[in-house]
């Protein structure tokens, strides 16, 4: 169900359950995110408007699918007619995020017309008060003309992030994401060459906001690594914690010697292991099993590990949401119910990444969708952002289970985080930055 809009995005009160301080060792046309406005002239009849250029960016071409097409259909579809379709669908979307970054409704006929432009325009507001920005589909072919002019489609699932400015209880203005799953019912007409969507209405919306918590009831440490606390609650110091990079190269025996001197420096480690850049890369067998055998090897030596989800992971702009997530799928079952597995980091120095790329906002509403798939693939393991101070872990949109930053005065900075959220315990774990 939706969160009414009075309700989610109106709370800035933090929600966690407990506290960890640790130390922190072409192009889709859309301005606020750094994926490159391109203004060009479309022609003669429609001049210098803000369109979406005519390559998008890879990562959103693989997060449309297609579902079985509907039975009996006047005539199969083509192959290149498919991806003509799939394209015209994808900077349909990119052009709705163009006109509500830059109120330019000009390029919006490339892409739309008749009663679909209409609504379009009809629901159009002034430029950076309301956010449209695509992260994926699912489209299934309901109706395909035998003259190859008229295409109906169904999106089961139009997974949109959007967003709405508001403002805060201390007067500052921000952007609330509602990180939802929609379903539409669209036509799409072939003009002059060009597919265009000349009918559509949204059936369903489903999702949540940015700043709801991940579960109402999070999973504690003491659930996953029991042997790391005593009862009672209070400040319970984990020891010194070591720190590691994943690397699939690595030998055995190289890493045997590795795990065996990030033992002697403590009960805990993190482990950073980087998203793979290129659509080409993944999470492949041979390095899930290196990944595998660093765990057990940690395990071995009594060493509980904090896995670095994205280490180095900068670009957070929805458009690239669908290639996280299928990284998470690739990456999880190989880390979920291991016994070395103590805790998930999402991103270390989170709040570091801002930048063109993405704001602050942003970058939360992307922390709230990752950890959303993590904890569908992982239901167990506490989920955790690295802040680089605790003035940032209290600007958050409260999602993680555990709160993790840099204490640079423990004593003030746990007494501020006490003060600040209703966290039940809080676990200290010393700067091993320093």
């Amino acid at each position: 169900m939706i969160a009414s809009s009075a309700d989610r995005p109106g709370k800035w009160g933090l929600r966690f359950g407990l506290v960890l301080v640790v130390g922190l060792g072409g192009l889709i046309a859309l301005t606020l995110v750094g994926r490159g406005l391109s203004r060009v002239t479309q022609s003669e009849k429609t001049s210098d408007v803000l369109i979406v250029a005519s390559e998008l960016p890879p990562e959103l071409e693989d997060a449309l699918t297609w579902l079985p097409d509907a039975p009996d259909l006047p005539r199969p579809m083509e192959p290149l007619t498919r991806n003509d379709v799939a394209a015209a669908w994808l900077r349909a979307w990119a052009q709705l995020a163009v006109v509500e970054t830059t109120g330019d409704t000009g390029g919006l006929e490339v892409y739309f017309s008749n009663s679909a432009l209409e609504g379009v325009l009809a629901s159009h507001s002034e430029p950076g008060t309301n956010q449209t920005r695509q992260i994926g589909h699912e489209l299934k072919l309901t109706f395909y003309s035998e003259d190859g002019q008229v295409v109906g489609l169904t999106s089961t699932n139009s997974r949109v992030l959007r967003g709405r400015q508001i403002t805060g209880s201390d007067g500052a203005v921000r952007t609330a994401y509602f990180d939802g799953s929609e379903q539409y019912e669209a036509v799409l007409l072939l003009e002059d060459g060009n597919w265009r969507v000349q009918h559509w209405v949204r059936t369903g919306t489903d999702g949540q906001w940015w700043n709801e918590p991940l579960t109402e009831e999070p999973p504690t440490l003491e659930s996953v690594a029991p042997q790391a606390f005593v009862d009672g609650g209070g400040d319970h110091p984990l020891g010194a914690m070591g720190e590691i990079t994943f690397d699939a190269t690595l030998s055995a025996v190289e890493v045997d010697a590795l795990v065996e001197e990030v033992a002697a420096e403590g009960a805990v480690v993190r482990m950073r292991i980087g998203r793979p850049t290129g659509l080409a890369d993944s999470v492949t067998d041979s390095s899930s099993d290196g990944l595998r055998r660093w765990l057990d090897r940690f395990n071995q030596r009594g060493v509980l590990v904090v896995a670095t989800l994205f280490d180095g992971h900068v670009d957070h702009s929805p458009e690239v949401w669908d290639a996280d997530d299928r990284y998470l799928a690739e990456l999880l079952p190989h880390l979920r119910d291991h016994p070395a597995v103590m805790l998930y980091d999402l991103r270390l120095g989170a709040d570091r990444d801002v930048s063109e790329v993405a704001d602050r906002d942003m970058v939360d509403a992307w922390l709230s969708h990752v950890g959303r798939t993590v904890r569908s693939h992982d239901p167990d393991t506490p989920v955790t952002i690295g802040w680089s101070s605790p003035d940032e872990a209290l600007a958050a949109p409260g999602i993680e289970d555990i709160i993790t930053f840099v204490a640079h005065d423990p004593d003030t900075d746990l007494e501020l985080i006490r003060a600040s959220t209703d966290a039940h315990q809080i676990f200290v774990v010393p700067d091993f930055s320093e």
